[in-house]
C-alpha cells in the first residue's frame, strides 16, 4: 500500500568545526554570513503565504475524500495528504514567526488557492466513482499548480539557505502527491501509469521547454573571444 508522510524538513544550517586558528576563524565568518541571509517579513509572507493558502484548502477537500472516496485507494491518498499538509502549515507558521511575518493571505496565494476550489467545483454533488474521478483530476491540477509555483516563483526568490531547503522539502512532497495522483488518475480510466523508478529525485519531473537564456558566444577567431 502506498503511504508517504510529510518529509523531515531541515530547517537548520549546519556548522563545520575546523582545526586550527584560521581555519576555525573562516569557518565561523562563512557561517555568520549564511546566517546574516534572512528573508525580510514581507519577503517570507510571499513566499510562504500561497503554499499556507493552498494547504488549507488541499486539507478540506482531502477530509472530504477521506470520508466519500468509494475506493480504498483514493481513501489512503486523501488522508496522506491531509495528513501532510496539517505537519507542513504548523512549519510555515514557525518559519514566518522566526522572521517577524505573519502569512496574512496575500493576492498570489489567493489567487492559487481559488483555482483549487475552483478545480475541486462541484465535488459535494457527486457519488462513488463520479467523486472519485473528479477529486483526483481536481488533485493533479491543484498539485501541478502549486509544483509549478514553487518552482518558477518561490524557489528562485528565495535568499537564505534554511527558506530554500524549506522550499526544496516542500517541493518534493508536493512532487509526491502529483506522481501518486498521476497514478491514480491513470488507474481509474484504465490508463496505468507507471511510478518514477526508486531513487528518482523530484527535480526530475520532466520540465516545459525554457526560453534559452544563454548570452549568445562570439564565433572563433572573432574579436572579443566569448562572452561568459
Amino acid at each position: 500500500m502506498w503511504k508517504l508522510r510529510v518529509l523531515p524538513l531541515a530547517l537548520t544550517i549546519g556548522i563545520v568545526a575546523c582545526g586550527g586558528n584560521d581555519d576555525q576563524d573562516d569557518g565561523m565568518a562563512v557561517a555568520q554570513d549564511s546566517l546574516a541571509i534572512v528573508e525580510t517579513p514581507e519577503q517570507t509572507q510571499d513566499l510562504l503565504s500561497p503554499i499556507r493558502a493552498v494547504s488549507m484548502s488541499l486539507i478540506t477537500y482531502a477530509d472530504m475524500g477521506t470520508q466519500r472516496g468509494a475506493r480504498e485507494d483514493i481513501r489512503e491518498f486523501a488522508r496522506t495528504v491531509a495528513t501532510d499538509h496539517r505537519g507542513l502549515v504548523p512549519i510555515l507558521d514557525r518559519e514566518a514567526q522566526a522572521r517577524g511575518a505573519t502569512l496574512e493571505e496575500t493576492t498570489p496565494g489567493r489567487e492559487l488557492a481559488s483555482a483549487v476550489r475552483l478545480a475541486h467545483a462541484g465535488l459535494e454533488n457527486l457519488q462513488e466513482a463520479d467523486f472519485d474521478l473528479a477529486y483526483i483530476r481536481a488533485e493533479v491540477e491543484s498539485h501541478r499548480q502549486l509544483l509549478d509555483t514553487i518552482d518558477h516563483e518561490l524557489i528562485p526568490a528565495a535568499t537564505s539557505p534554511a527558506m530554500q531547503t524549506l522550499l526544496q522539502d516542500t517541493r518534493a512532497m508536493v512532487y509526491a502527491h502529483l506522481m501518486r495522483a498521476r497514478q491514480l488518475l491513470g488507474n481509474l480510466l484504465g490508463q496505468p501509469v507507471e511510478p518514477p523508478p526508486p531513487g528518482t529525485a523530484p527535480e526530475q519531473v520532466p520540465r516545459p521547454p525554457q526560453p534559452d537564456t544563454t548570452p549568445p558566444t562570439a564565433p572563433p577567431g572573432g574579436g572579443g573571444g566569448s562572452r561568459q
